[in-house]
């Protein structure tokens, strides 16, 4: 009996114990509007796709970079529909997913030149869409050209970055210190995040959680600067600031986007993430930053 007893207290122990860690875990994906495990090995997988094109060669990258712009652009576009503007998202996504291709095989001045063609074109194509649609002409057209300028514009920096020396490797800096902003946010925000940032356009973003991105962006730069790049590690103290309200700032303007067609988030492709563009709101102001970074690390370390 007494054996039996103390095995009975065990299990409840067990059992009490089991119901605190998944109550937490409850706690915390509300907290994060997501499912935190699912959302953590789909970022892991992300990320090991992204590092395996840019260990297999820069074409790789660059082909990447075009496939991921172009769905990106395609979703925004079709999200339209939520308030009844209907441009193509095809045609959006085609011409924005070929600027990254234009850039890394022709240079600078033929992707401005393409960008302000294709921002016509798709201004254009907008327009007819929307118009055999039977939806608003105007706004159908400037959201189109709009998405190109600013999606396809970016993310079109990665074909000029990768062709500079150590460009490859600063965009990868760049990226951790994106991914190293989002996640000190997160962390911070979650154990004493108390004061909202934004809370009309982002209810869940607060101060304290914004301090630890600065923080945690700045110190994931100043370590992966020089081991990765060989430039010396204070470059990490420009890099990491700039990141994170580049990385905030796209942020928020997704999510007021997103406010204001009524969804949680672009598409469902990208399990406990959403869309692609969910998870590129951060990058897509913040690539540049590696063209800049890297052309002024260049001339000042010559």
């Amino acid at each position: 009996m007494v054996k039996r007893r103390r095995a009975d207290e065990r299990h409840q122990q067990v059992r009490q114990l089991i119901d605190q860690v998944e109550q937490a875990n409850e706690q915390l994906e509300q907290r994060a509007g997501r499912n935190l495990p699912l959302a953590i090995g789909m970022g892991l997988l992300l990320g090991a796709i992204v590092l395996g094109a840019i260990l297999i060669s820069t074409e790789a990258f660059v082909v990447l970079a075009m496939l991921v712009t172009g769905v990106a652009a395609a979703e925004i576009a079709h999200a339209l529909a939520n308030r009844g503007l209907r441009p193509s998202a095809v045609l959006t996504g085609i011409l924005a997913g070929v600027l990254p291709g234009v850039a890394w095989w022709a240079g600078g001045m033929a992707l401005l030149f393409v960008l302000v063609a294709v921002v016509l074109l798709g201004a254009l194509a907008g327009a007819v869409v929307s118009r055999l649609r039977g939806a608003p002409v105007g706004p159908g057209a400037l959201w189109s050209a709009l998405i190109i300028l600013v999606v396809g514009g970016c993310l079109g920096t990665v074909g000029l970055t990768v062709t500079l020396p150590d460009g490859l490797a600063w965009l990868l800096v760049v990226l951790i210190s994106v991914v190293s902003n989002d996640t000190g946010a997160y962390a911070l925000g979650v154990l004493v995040g108390r004061h909202p940032l934004a809370p009309r356009i982002s209810p869940k973003k607060t101060w304290e959680g914004q301090l630890g991105a600065l923080v945690s962006s700045t110190i994931a730069a100043c370590i992966s600067v020089p081991l990765l790049t060989g430039a010396p590690w204070w470059w990490g103290l420009v890099l990491g600031p700039l990141t994170t309200i580049t990385a905030t700032t796209g942020d928020l303007v997704e999510s007021t986007i997103k406010r204001w067609l009524g969804v949680k988030d672009m598409s469902r492709w990208i399990p406990g993430h959403g869309g692609v563009m969910d998870r590129l709101d951060a990058v897509v102001p913040s690539v540049p930053l590696a063209l800049l970074i890297a052309w002024w690390a260049g001339v000042a370390l010559v």
